[in-house]
């Protein structure tokens, strides 16, 4: 009865890996293939994988295709078949290694976006600094022209003030003069 219950879930397992089924049922058919290889049910792991990683290859995510892989060579390995155990190995190998380079590219891409938008944003404070400084400049030539205006202003207002200032003694010495002529030349 066991061994008859242990056939019908067997081939459950392996119509839902067979694309029938949708991607919730690989992890199940992987567990079952686990299940299996412990009991040390190895034709049977290989008949359920080979099958799984061949028909599911479109809907089964890498973590499933990788660890199938794996088991199926580990099976062939306790199995005796050594060369299929190498050839599933190097499959193996092939795709921890290729989701590593993507996990890696990933990642260096991620890095490369953070120094680009690192970039930017120091660009952007460059640009802020330089437009501070200008407008500081701006402010300082400001303060220099108003300065410089109030100086003339003042020179200006000095000169007039001296000006008006000798021409009244100007005034007053031609009045003393024109009195003294005019003492001199009528003498009372």
């Amino acid at each position: 009865m066991y061994n008859h219950l242990q056939k019908i879930i067997f081939l459950i397992a392996v119509l839902m890996s067979s694309g029938v089924a949708d991607a919730r049922t690989v992890p199940d058919t992987l567990d079952y293939a686990q299940q299996q290889y412990n009991e040390g049910n190895f034709a049977n792991v290989i008949s359920l994988l080979r099958h799984s990683t061949g028909d599911t290859a479109t809907i089964a995510p890498d973590s499933f295709k990788i660890h199938a892989t794996l088991l199926l060579s580990d099976a062939y390995a306790a199995m005796g078949n050594k060369e299929r155990a190498y050839t599933y190995y190097r499959l193996y190998k092939q795709m921890a290694d290729t989701i590593r380079y993507r996990t890696q590219s990933a990642f260096l891409d991620s890095l490369v976006a953070r120094d680009q938008l690192l970039e930017k944003e120091q660009m952007r404070i460059e640009r802020q600094l330089t437009l501070d400084e200008e407008k500081v400049q701006l402010q300082q030539r400001k303060v220099w022209i108003w300065i410089a205006t109030l100086l003339c202003i003042g020179v200006l207002l000095l000169v007039i003030q001296i000006w008006r200032i000798r021409r009244k003694q100007q005034q007053i010495a031609e009045k003393g003069r024109y009195q003294l002529v005019k003492e001199k030349k009528w003498p009372n």
